[in-house]
This record gives C-alpha cells, structure tokens and sequence, in this order.
C-alpha cells in the first residue's frame, strides 16, 4: 500500500464518492452471484445522511476515496443484546478494484481497531453472511472470532469480535505449495502490527529459517532480526529454503535446484503472505544468495513494496566464485574444473557433477 494513502473520517462532501465506491462493489459481487448490499442501503440519500453523522471513514489516495467502511456505536438490529459503551461496529467496508490497493482491506481493519481502542471501547463487532468462506477466512485471518450464529428469516449470519485490548497471536508455522510437498516458514506478528510484513530469505547452502547452520553458524541472524521488527511493529515470515529442514518434502534432492527455482518458490510465497496477512507492505528481504533470489522477483509485482538486499552479491555470481575459489590455495587441484562447471552454468547448461574432481 502506498505510502501516501490516509485513512480518516470522511466528510460530507464525500457522500457522492463513498455511493459510487459502495456500488461498484455491489455491481462487482452481483455480479458473482453475492450480492450484498440492497439499492436503499447504498443509495446517495442513505449515506449522505450517516456520512453527515461522522458515521463513514475513508481511505484517500491523492485526494481520490479508495476505500470505505462505516462505523457505528451501536447495532440493535444484529447485536441487540451488547452494552452500549462496549463496541464499535463494522460495516460496509470496500475497497477499489481497479487499480487494486494490496493491503488496503486490512489498512482499515487497522484503523477501526485503533479507532475503538481511542474510544475505549473493548471490542470491534462486525457480522456477514455464514455462507460466504472467503470472506470469513479473511476476518479469521486477521485475528477476529466467531462469537454466534444469528438465524433471520432464511438467512443465517455469523457474529464476529475482536478484542482491541488484547494482543495478537505472535508466531505460528506458515505453508506455501511447493513442487512436492509444502514450504515452510515461521511468522511473527506483533502485538501492534503497522501493517508491513518482511519475507526473509536465507543464504546459502543448508542455512534454516533462522539463519543458522548445522556447520557451525548458531548466530541464528535472522530469527533475530525478525524479533527485532516485531519491536518496531513490522511483521515478518522467515522461511526454509525447498528441500531442508522444515521444507524438506518439498523436493526429493535439496541440492538438484537452481536460483530460478528458489524464486518460484518465493511467487508462491509472496502469494500466501498476502493471502495471510492481507499485506498493507511486502518486502522481500534477502541474505547473500538469498539476496540474488529476491532480485529474481517478479518487478510487476504490485504486491511486492520493495527489496531488502543483506550482503547480496554486487557483481556477477560466476566472477564472484572464482575469486572466492581463487583466494584459497587448497583449492588449487580443483579449479579446472571448477572454472569449467561455473562456465557451463553461465551459459544456461546443466553440470554433471559425476565427472568433476572430488
């Protein structure tokens, strides 16, 4: 999400620009068979009226309404049974489709629980229809819970809170579809998350999500590192690379890949984060080799805000092996071969490691 976008309450000059959002959103779910909202909820009369209330808030990009939602004291009509000075109450949230703003959804899930935290109010209520996952799974994502099933006529709605006092659950495992079997990272999310979240890449060879290896690195860098953004509010997703540790059904033979396949992995990656997180801000970071992967990622990606470059090579990969295998005098006796095998590979080819030195 851009830098420049604000969320605030919305004016009444903003009514026009909040009905029109509200309905390309219904036109947009109709169209799918999951219509929403009914015309007299949406229409310009209605929301003229609660925008003048201070009822609406508005995400603004440039001046331009964005994103929406309307929050309320009270809801007598879907929580009738709720102290009043307990709650604040969800409704109509929408964002614009085109262009898409990544993580803007979840930029104002954001604010309207900083909003009911100001107003000291304990809990952010909202309800949907039960039969639509999607949408479920998005505010289950985020940290809300199911409190009750509300049965009205033929429809059944499901009631959900969150706490603004309480804090978010702070690590769990995170999966991403590889070849074979499942990618698997650790996430961290604080307490107060600022809506960024840091896709970690590790270096090389058989280096863990941590940043340690069983050859003897224990600094364990980049576990550290997250536990130091989560400080500063940033979230993070520190993964192991296909084929080791935690991720090693993703493929049969953890030495049979190639940088482009790490950076496959890191398209699918990028996809779960955002799924998960409903990212505000994407950054991929990458340590040494993890960093060549990083600059590997799609620079189309929307969702991707940026790259975070830690000891990456600042020059061809093959130039930098040899320099390294040059400054060693043991590796003398290999280094025909060696140069060779680096050539191969520089040239796109594959190399059969059966005929090099051992």
């Amino acid at each position: 999400m851009s830098f420049s976008i604000r969320i605030e309450k919305a004016h009444s000059a903003d009514a026009a620009a909040i009905a029109a959002l509200l309905h390309e959103a219904e036109r947009w779910l109709a169209e799918r068979g999951l219509s929403l909202w009914s015309a007299s909820e949406i229409g310009h009369e209605r929301i003229q009226r609660d925008t003048g209330q201070g009822l609406y808030h508005v995400a603004r990009d440039a001046g331009a309404v964005i994103g929406v939602m309307r929050l309320d004291l009270e809801d007598p009509g879907f929580w009738p049974e709720m102290a009043l000075e307990n709650s604040v109450y969800l409704h109509k949230l929408a964002v614009q489709r085109y262009p898409s703003h990544p993580g803007l959804a979840t930029a104002l899930l954001l604010y309207a629980v900083e909003y009911a935290r100001t107003l000291g109010r304990a809990r952010l209520r909202l309800d949907c229809f039960a039969d639509r996952p999607g949408l479920r799974r998005r505010y289950e994502d985020f940290g809300f819970a199911l409190h009750s099933l509300l049965q009205r006529g033929p429809m059944t709605y499901a009631r959900y809170e969150f706490s603004t006092m309480a804090e978010l659950p702070s690590e769990f495992v995170l999966e991403a579809p590889g070849p074979f079997g499942p990618l698997q990272g650790t996430a961290l999310k604080p307490a107060t998350w600022n809506g960024n979240v840091v896709l970690m890449i590790p270096g090389s060879g058989p280096t863990d999500r941590d940043g340690n290896n069983p050859r003897g690195v224990r600094a364990a860098s980049l576990r550290l590192l997250a536990e130091g953004l989560a400080a500063q509010g940033v979230a993070s997703v520190r993964i192991d690379k296909r084929g080791l540790f935690g991720s090693v059904q993703a493929v049969p033979d953890a030495d049979a890949v190639t940088l482009q396949d790490y950076a496959e992995d890191i398209h699918a990656w990028v996809r779960v984060v955002c799924q998960r997180f409903g990212v505000a801000a994407l950054w991929v970071l990458g340590h040494s080799e993890g960093g060549l992967v990083a600059l590997s990622t799609d620079p189309c990606n929307e969702a991707v805000h940026g790259l975070i470059l830690l000891a990456t090579p600042g020059r061809p990969l093959g130039q930098l092996l040899r320099e390294q295998l040059s400054s060693n005098p043991a590796n003398a006796e290999v280094l025909v071969d060696a140069f060779s095998a680096i050539a191969a590979l520089e040239a796109g080819q594959r190399v059969d490691i059966c005929g090099l030195h051992a």
